[in-house]
């Protein structure tokens, strides 16, 4: 497995623009050399002599994968990341080396078992799959290609408690990842944990636009108690030629219960009419026939 990590770095060196310091040709001799301590140390150097260098830090993340784990590696790119000295290309470099880093095997036993987890995947055999990619996260330091796949199995599985605390660790090594960030948001939602969801999200600024985020957002905050910044969120989707997901029609509905029946009325049987006309999910976050069944009771009793 060590050759197989020296070859995928030596291949990325080929393509890479360094400054013209000699330092980097001490790094590249002792790297070939496979004395990688002392060019480890090199690339170090370098860092602090050549701050934020989006090559610089996808070499020596590369050399700490290799001799300091995983986890020392990727925090190295993401603090690059977070920091907003990077260039847009730098960010963009630094990224997509993370999300490499992320994914690689370091053991032949952790890639091996993955691989027979995938078969089982395939064959629908959750439990065998899910104690296979148990195996090989332990062994793998949170490889990212392992806990996608086990939260895969989980949530095949509905094991949702699972499944969340898999897409917790999910988004904790890929923070800016927002698809897997709403699948955590809604999975908690649907277990109504919207005070844990709400966490998810960080500041307004930083929130995606999309329908999707948007609408976990705002039933997040209906659900804790933000009727205001709810309604805003509701609001402005309820603008959009057409709402993807019916249950936006419901919370207008909710939010309009107290000041105006007529209004009330008139979201939530949209929110019905909407719902039946509608592809049904295999998975639904926000228990949408659930919620149609509660009011056509109510209407039903009068």
């Amino acid at each position: 497995m060590i050759k197989t990590l020296v070859g995928c770095l030596f291949s990325a060196w080929l393509f890479a623009a360094l400054p013209s310091d000699p330092l980097v040709g001490s790094a590249e001799y002792y790297f070939e050399k496979h004395q990688f301590v002392i060019s480890m140390k090199a690339w170090e150097d370098l860092n602090e002599r050549y701050p934020y260098n989006p090559q610089i830090l996808t070499k020596l993340a590369d050399h700490q994968l290799l001799l300091l784990g995983r986890i020392r590696a990727r925090d190295t790119l993401i603090a690059a990341v977070q920091s907003g000295r990077l260039t847009p290309e730098g960010v963009e470099i630094v990224t997509q080396h993370l999300h490499i880093i992320n994914a690689k095997f370091l053991t032949d036993d952790g890639q091996s078992n993955y691989l027979q987890a995938r078969t089982r995947l395939g064959l629908k055999d959750f439990a065998k799959a899910e104690t296979l990619l148990n195996s090989a996260n332990r062994l793998e330091d949170s490889n990212t290609a392992v806990l996608l796949s086990l939260a895969e199995c989980q949530f095949a599985q509905r094991e949702i408690e699972r499944y969340i605390t898999t897409q917790k660790s999910l988004v904790a090594i890929d923070p800016g990842n927002w698809s897997l960030r709403l699948q955590l948001v809604e999975a908690l939602l649907h277990e109504s944990k919207a005070t844990q969801a709400l966490e998810f999200f960080g500041t307004p600024s930083g929130i995606p636009k999309t329908e999707g985020v948007q609408l976990a957002y705002g039933v997040s905050l209906y659900e804790t108690g933000n009727w205001d910044g709810a309604r805003t969120i509701f609001n402005a989707l309820s603008q959009q030629r057409e709402i993807v997901n019916p249950i936006a029609w419901y919370y207008l509905g909710k939010l309009n219960e107290m000041a105006s029946k007529s209004s009330a009325s008139y979201y939530f049987n949209r929110f019905i009419a909407t719902a039946h006309n509608r592809k049904r999910p295999s998975w639904d976050p926000y228990k949408v026939d659930e919620r149609v069944g509660q009011l056509m009771a109510k209407a039903k009793a009068g």
